[in-house]
């Protein structure tokens, strides 16, 4: 079944603007996202105490 009305200039003008819309959603998602990574790469709160190295405890001696 083909389309019933094919006039092309017409069919242009009527999706411009939902196509625009669509561009604007996806442009403003692609910011957010950017805003997201940013925000999140960025360096962490730094915990007081905390090191990369585990504690290492001494053993208690055993005195006779």
């Amino acid at each position: 079944m083909s389309a019933p009305e094919t006039n092309i200039e017409k069919q242009k003008r009527r999706h411009f603007g939902p196509i625009i819309g669509i561009a604007a959603g996806l442009v403003f998602a692609a910011i957010i996202f950017v805003v997201f990574l940013v925000t999140m790469s960025g360096p962490g709160e730094e915990i007081p105490g905390a090191t990369d190295e585990p504690e290492v405890v001494a053993p208690a001696t055993v005195t006779e």
